[in-house]
């Protein structure tokens, strides 16, 4: 071949020998291309990978039923919480109690009374969040029936009873001194005062009452 450029001829020529082009197969024995061979992985890959898909499935299976039981823990909680709060209160309660104890010689027996009232009264209207501060003794047992449609147990039913046989008692301390009724003989049974260790037996008469209705069935 000969190099031409533009009108004047070079001095020299240039001569292309012929190129030829080997297979890469024409020295081995295959015949044909090998298939794609898979990723190498390092030794325990697999078992690593094995252990991670259980653990999603694990987590997953934990997630759904937690959510399927969401609203039964909501509502444990809610449960958890208010037993909580009722335990405050009786604690509260008690602490009144002895406060009131520790004050008896220093107040009447119808300050006596009247403090114990309305510790019951507010312990009650947290307790079963009914309005037993504005209930009339007489009907204390059907506010309970009514707050409760019923369904007190046994031991709570005597504690409801307990504590309306105090409300009672105290309710004469206060309201009958000085009355015709408060004059009638035997005065042990007619007089409008607290004889002996009554103070101490009214406080423990309530102290029981609310250790039953704390009570976790």
């Amino acid at each position: 071949a000969r190099a031409v450029y533009g009108t004047t001829s070079p001095d020299f020529s240039i001569d292309i020998q012929p190129v030829a082009v080997s297979s890469i197969l024409q020295n081995a024995d295959d015949t044909s291309l090998r298939p794609p061979a898979g990723p190498l992985l390092l030794p325990g890959t697999v078992y690593a990978l094995y252990a991670a898909a259980v653990i999603i499935i694990i987590i997953l299976a934990v997630l759904i039923r937690l959510i399927v039981k969401w609203p039964v823990i909501c509502k444990a909680r809610r449960e958890k919480k208010l037993l909580r709060s009722y335990a405050r209160n009786a604690k509260d309660l008690f602490r009144q109690l002895r406060r009131l104890e520790k004050n008896g010689p220093r107040i009447t027996d119808g300050e006596f009374c009247a403090e114990l009232q309305r510790l019951i009264r507010r312990y009650l209207d947290f307790r079963y969040g009914y309005h037993f501060s504005t209930v009339l003794t007489s009907q204390f047992m059907a506010a309970f029936d009514d707050v409760t449609a019923g369904t007190l147990s046994d031991k709570k039913q005597h504690a409801a009873e307990t504590l309306t046989a105090v409300m009672s008692r105290t309710d004469y301390i206060r309201y009958a001194h000085d009355s015709i009724d408060s004059k009638r003989l035997p005065a042990g049974q007619y007089e409008a005062k607290l004889g002996g260790t009554e103070r101490e037996q009214l406080l423990a008469m309530t102290r029981g009452a609310a250790d039953s209705f704390e009570e976790v069935q």
